[in-house]
């Protein structure tokens, strides 16, 4: 969560999570809040180790308090729900904001489908 935006600051854009096109409506107020939920639900690791790997990584847009990253993912998260897959793709484009302690902060993220496999957007739809 520490990788999210601070609402809480005076001044703060507003968390914005846009999902892969069959989610829309699922996501429509999606906020902070519900991202913590989804990782709570997800639970502690079944078994193995959870990874996240990027490929064709790129930095665009970057000036000295914005930026945007874009990359391919691959998620793999071994959890306890049956019937969900434990690996998914796709294609994230994350606007990042300078936090005010020399780090970065996430505030608007957006998930897109890249293959037919199920996208971060599906894995949290079902958590």
């Amino acid at each position: 969560m520490r990788c999210f935006v601070d609402t809480t600051i005076p001044g703060a854009p507003v968390f914005t999570f846009v999902p892969s096109a069959d989610f829309q409506g699922i996501f429509r107020n999606w906020q902070l809040e519900d991202e913590r939920r989804y990782f709570q639900n997800l639970g502690a690791p079944t078994s193995g180790s959870p990874y996240l790997t990027t490929s064709d990584d790129q930095y665009i847009n970057q000036a000295s308090t914005t930026a945007e990253y874009t990359a391919d993912y691959i998620l793999f998260y071994p959890h306890h729900q049956a019937g969900v897959p434990t690996e998914v793709r796709g294609y994230m484009h994350l606007y990042l904001q300078t936090d005010g302690q020399h780090g970065w902060s996430i505030y608007r993220w957006e998930d897109t489908r890249t293959t037919t496999d199920s996208t971060w957007s599906y894995l949290k739809a079902h958590f």
